[in-house]
């Protein structure tokens, strides 16, 4: 991308009450291998789930260079950031599963390896009262890696869906 390139994209998901949704959207700093990292102005995404007519679900980046902190600068060795959202009533094991993994606590003294990132939490409905799946932050230094970790996160999912779609990658 060109130094002044903006990029804004909007992305609506219309599920019936019953039915599920896998969306993985990342961006990543470009061609990094050839200098061009995060060489941008400015991202704008917003993904809106609706369940049954009603917002039950908003994510949004707003990433911008600003006149005291460029994209770059703000990134630092990061060449990937993402989210992940999982959600529907048949993909509660999935969701328990990648919260689960994403809690482990590290064994006592090991040092967390601030090249990936991974974060994640719950969904409910609005409501309050009913678990609809997750939510998974991410940001690393290698693409491959974070794909991996992606991949190995939703390995339980491949068994379903009939093969691993990140196989032939």
């Amino acid at each position: 991308m060109e130094k002044k390139a903006s990029y804004y994209q909007s992305q609506t998901f219309n599920l019936a009450p019953n039915a599920n949704l896998v969306l993985i959207d990342w961006f990543t700093s470009g061609r990094y291998m050839k200098g061009e990292r995060w060489a941008f102005s400015k991202l704008k995404n917003v993904s809106s789930v609706f369940i049954d007519g009603k917002l039950e679900f908003r994510e949004s980046q707003n990433i911008h260079n600003s006149t005291f902190l460029s994209i770059e600068k703000a990134m630092k060795a990061y060449n990937i950031t993402g989210t992940c959202m999982i959600m529907g009533p048949h993909l509660k094991f999935l969701s328990s599963s990648i919260l689960s993994q994403l809690e482990k606590c590290r064994a006592y003294g090991e040092k967390p390896n601030p090249d990936i990132l991974f974060s994640g939490s719950s969904l409910n409905l609005s409501n309050g009262r009913k678990f609809f799946g997750c939510i998974v932050k991410f940001a690393a230094i290698s693409v491959p890696e974070a794909i991996k970790r992606i991949e190995d996160l939703l390995q339980p999912l491949f068994v379903i869906i009939g093969s691993n779609p990140f196989a032939n990658k």
